[in-house]
């Protein structure tokens, strides 16, 4: 049986490893340079009553492959507009993360809980203390992207923790997107 440094070793591993591989599968499929409103929308639209499952479907997957989160938010706004769109869009972000979260979770486990530097001890210690409001403030600088999603899986943030503090961290991002993009569709458009 393998120590628990090289268990922990290994874990590590397998976890760039599938960052890498989720990497790979975005940007050699094309994935990540065919995503845009257009393509979004032909998929949403496809799919006719089951729309808005379609789209936080594609949404998550594309999240997971590294696909900017923020462009299925603009969609959502768009396609769903002002009403339905912000909050459908701040459900994806809150879902996607938090699957992306506890996938790496699993994968590469909590590889940051037991560290020894204290500065990383204390940011740690914070982190957990108030896991929710600390993760709003994470995601209201840092938004939705893999790295953070990789440290806080390795920081053992919890599915619940992440759901509910990216929704906090991200509402104010919406809330701009759904007062914003109707009139600079309507300008983009001209007359």
């Amino acid at each position: 049986m393998p120590s628990p440094k090289t268990t922990k070793l290994i874990r590590f591993g397998l976890l760039l490893l599938l960052l890498a591989a989720l990497y790979a599968v975005g940007s050699t499929t094309g994935l990540l340079e065919a995503v845009d409103l257009d393509w979004i929308r032909a998929r949403v639209e496809a799919a006719g009553a089951w729309g808005m499952l379609a789209y936080l479907s594609i949404f998550c997957a594309a999240v997971v492959l590294w696909a900017p989160g923020m462009i299925f938010a603009l969609a959502g706004v768009v396609i769903y507009g002002p009403w339905l769109g912000p909050p459908l869009a701040l459900l994806g972000l809150a879902l996607s993360s938090s699957i992306m979260v506890a996938v790496f979770r699993r994968v590469g486990g909590e590889l940051l809980v037991e560290i020894e530097r204290p500065l990383l001890r204390k940011a740690l210690s914070r982190l957990h203390d108030r896991p929710i409001q600390s993760i709003a403030l994470l995601r209201l600088f840092l938004a939705v992207n893999p790295p953070l999603n990789t440290a806080l899986a390795m920081a053992g943030v919890g599915f619940r923790h992440n759901f509910l503090g990216t929704a906090l961290g991200m509402a104010p991002a919406c809330v701009v997107l759904a007062v914003a993009v109707e009139p600079i569709v309507r300008w983009v458009a001209g007359p």
